[in-house]
């Protein structure tokens, strides 16, 4: 999943840049690729750590999208004026966390 979540980042980055885009893929497809990325990087840092058994909860699901919707649509645009909070954004945060744990469901912790 991490591999694929990059591939489409990086497909959707130099379409923005070109100027080829739609959008929804302008606009929120890296807000729900997001999570994903940042799981797959923190169980991929596990298992290069020792740790072949990682699994997370639902309950540290909810945290990391918790975290992500406050930190980039709450304090982000705080600071940096350039940044703006989108609801819409924190309903992507949360549809990549789904996506995610239904693709990758055997490294959640029941």
């Amino acid at each position: 999943m991490l591999q694929v979540s990059i591939i489409l980042y990086v497909i959707n980055f130099f379409l923005k840049r070109n100027g080829i885009f739609c959008g929804f893929s302008k606009y929120y497809l890296n807000d729900i690729l997001f999570i994903p990325v940042v799981i797959g990087i923190m169980i991929l840092i596990e298992k290069k750590s020792g740790i072949v058994n990682f699994k997370i909860g639902v309950k540290e699901l909810f945290i990391i999208i918790i975290f992500a919707s406050v930190f980039f649509e709450g304090f982000l645009p705080l600071i940096d004026k350039r940044q703006t909070g989108d609801i819409l954004d924190v309903g992507c945060y949360a549809l990549g966390g789904i996506i995610y744990f239904f693709v990758n469901y055997k490294y959640f912790s029941a």
